[in-house]
């Protein structure tokens, strides 16, 4: 039997209680319906624009609510529609700005959003072969042991990767690469037209490379040698949300992208985690506050910082309240895609290693809900261990082991 997860048409970021200065959380569970209007981002694409629609256009169920959907985007007459029916309740496409303002104003819709850029930011590393990352993940202190056993291998656990696709051909994933997606339509399909997204899923779930070598790796293709749109990955996140309710199974996510606010792909993403699927996502490379980048920022996510062999924050790594933990992501070793291996660093590279762990939790009886993953990855974590991790930074370092 197919569910449907509570809708959150909008949202604001402020909690409970009275907001600290700067930057806040974007709170799933204080999500009100409260945006209006057209929503400007600080990067945006000319004349691409996210529809989101009340709830009450919406009170049908499967096909019906997708024709409901489709029939209010052709009564506005867009141009380029793509229908976003599970994990958000609307639609991307391309319009002029006086024509967005007119749609913002109809009383069937929440609010319009321009469509912004989200896009990786691997960093250039030394080549290595040395899979320190996997290392550090099973120990408690340093010095580092040379092995890498962490008593689990997420076999059943199902981690899909929403990044530039994944080399489906590559020795580190023989026999283990489930259905996958492509938001783009073009001739690469799936597969990784950048390189990215090969090394991503290596370090979650890659034979040799990866935290949990058995589970079953989904690519979910949102970013066109390494850029696309919100529009995107929210379909990504739609396809990843449909698939895991379709299924029934255990599920992490791995979102190694980013840019800046978004409140329409928080949005999507809060729905997802609604529906039963756990989220990994790197905090961004800028050195600067997380709460100020979108995914990062979601509250409910896993957020995740990078750390450098000595156990000191890497240079590049984001910080502050929302992070949730901190793992390698200074010169990993991981796939390159056409086979063999690669270095690659960034909070791209911490992030997988923490889906990896998620998928370990799940095939040890966490959850199932990405509460109570998160609550497994966060309160396993090894406390105290860390320098220069940042005003505010959870002092916690991913660790792999059940105790």
């Amino acid at each position: 039997m197919r569910m449907f997860l509570p809708i959150v048409a909008a949202a604001i970021l402020a909690g409970g209680c009275p907001p600290t200065n700067g930057p806040q959380p974007f709170d799933c569970d204080d999500a009100i319906t409260s945006l209006e209007g057209v929503i400007e981002v600080d990067d945006p694409i000319p004349n691409q624009y996210i529809v989101v629609l009340k709830p009450a256009p919406l009170a049908a169920a499967g096909a019906a609510r997708r024709q409901a959907v489709q029939a209010l985007a052709t009564e506005f007459d867009v141009q380029d529609m793509r229908i976003f029916d599970t994990s958000l309740p609307g639609f991307g496409c391309s319009m002029s700005s006086d024509k967005a303002a007119e749609i913002a104003r109809d009383p069937r819709v929440a609010f319009v959003q321009q469509d912004g850029v989200k896009q990786v930011t691997p960093l250039a590393a030394p080549d290595s072969d040395a899979v320190w990352g996997l290392d550090r993940s099973d120990q408690r202190d340093l010095p580092l042991d040379g092995v890498y056993e962490p008593g689990a291998t997420g076999a059943g656990m199902h981690v899909y990767i929403l990044d530039t696709g994944v080399d489906d051909q590559h020795e580190d994933f023989t026999g283990r690469m489930g259905e996958c997606y492509s938001a783009h339509p073009d001739s690469w399909g799936c597969r990784d037209d950048h390189g990215h997204g090969t090394h991503v899923a290596g370090s979650a779930g890659g034979t040799q490379y990866g935290i949990a070598k058995e589970v079953t790796l989904h690519a979910v293709r949102v970013l066109q040698n390494g850029s696309g749109a919100d529009s995107d990955v929210i379909e990504g996140v739609d396809w990843v949300t449909s698939h895991v309710q379709a299924n029934g199974w255990p599920a992490v996510a791995n979102m190694s992208l980013g840019g800046s606010a978004s409140d329409v792909l928080d949005l999507a993403i809060c729905n997802s985690i609604a529906a039963g699927v756990s989220y990994a996502i790197a905090s961004g490379n800028d050195g600067a506050n997380g709460c100020d980048y979108s995914p990062g920022r979601i509250l409910q996510s896993i957020s995740v910082g990078a750390t450098d062999k000595t156990d000191k924050r890497a240079y590049f790594s984001n910080t502050g309240r929302c992070l949730d933990v901190f793992a390698p992501g200074l010169n990993i070793v991981s796939a390159r895609r056409n086979g063999g291996s690669t270095t690659m660093s960034g909070t791209s590279m911490a992030s997988p290693h923490v889906a990896g762990v998620a998928a370990l939790c799940l095939e040890r009886g966490a959850g199932p809900d990405p509460a109570g993953v998160e609550s497994c990855v966060v309160g396993s974590a090894s406390q105290d261990k860390l320098s220069d991790i940042g005003e505010n930074s959870p002092n916690l370092l991913l660790y792999a082991k059940e105790e």
